[in-house]
């Protein structure tokens, strides 16, 4: 549940859903639900930009498999920690060592949640610079959404695509990354997904900004913007409400 409240726009409900599943687990004192918990929470803290917080559970839920022998939660946390590692120090090596990772999941068949990873992943290549491994890896998620069924992150794994493509080839061929801006945006507004919707309008209205079209970006921006009732301290947030104030 803590996922969905954050796709749809309630980041700071999102966080007191996981509290509560948090501090339940640790009621229970059962290590298995607490080492759920712990992976859970470092995903939706790491959704909210907040790598130095998601690490930190993810530590929490990897010492708990190691010492319990879930190895498959060891395996998932060791990929956020190498993610969120990375995000915080792109210098860091820890990001090299999550592909192969990501790869062994894959060929073990595990499906579910995975797109999240995919995501992540691609946030931290993207502050790389590492375009190419980018799109593979978008390739690879998109082909899990259509195989799955998965679509909660559908709407940013286009976001991410467009960023990619702007990326490798600046505004050289702007039309393209609009056209697959618009349609993070369609999917994110059809699953009522108002984070998603607004990190893709953000782009979109960057993007237009560039092109000298600020009266545009300030028309799509503004209304998702003014939507949101919680999350202000936000990395999206404050990064649409800068974008917006330098449209004025």
């Amino acid at each position: 549940m803590s996922w969905a409240l954050w796709a749809a726009g309630y980041s700071d409900a999102a966080v007191a859903r996981i509290n509560r599943s948090l501090d339940r687990a640790d009621a229970i004192g059962h290590p298995h639900t607490q080492a759920y918990a712990c992976y859970y929470a470092s995903i939706v803290y790491a959704l909210r930009r907040e790598a130095s917080i998601a690490v930190r559970y993810a530590e929490r839920c990897h010492e708990l498999s190691v010492a319990h022998g879930f190895g498959h939660w060891r395996s998932l946390s060791f990929l956020v920690q190498g993610i969120c590692t990375s995000l915080l120090d792109p210098d860091s090596e820890a990001l090299d060592a999550v592909q192969t990772g990501l790869e062994s999941l894959r060929l073990r068949g595990y499906q579910m949640g995975i797109t999240a990873l995919y995501v992540l992943q691609c946030e931290a290549l993207l502050q790389r610079h590492q375009f190419a491994p980018t799109n593979a890896t978008i390739a690879e998620a998109l082909e899990t959404v259509r195989r799955t069924g998965e679509q909660l992150f559908e709407a940013e794994l286009y976001r991410l695509q467009a960023e990619a493509h702007l990326g490798e080839l600046g505004l050289a061929d702007p039309n393209r990354a609009h056209s697959i801006l618009a349609n993070a945006i369609t999917i994110a507004g059809r699953q009522g997904a108002k984070l998603l919707e607004l990190r893709a309008a953000t782009s979109l209205a960057r993007l237009w900004c560039e092109q000298g079209q600020p009266s545009e970006a300030r028309e799509l921006l503004a209304p998702i913007r003014g939507w949101f009732t919680e999350g202000f301290d936000t990395a999206d947030l404050i990064e649409a409400k800068a974008l917006l104030q330098g449209l004025v």
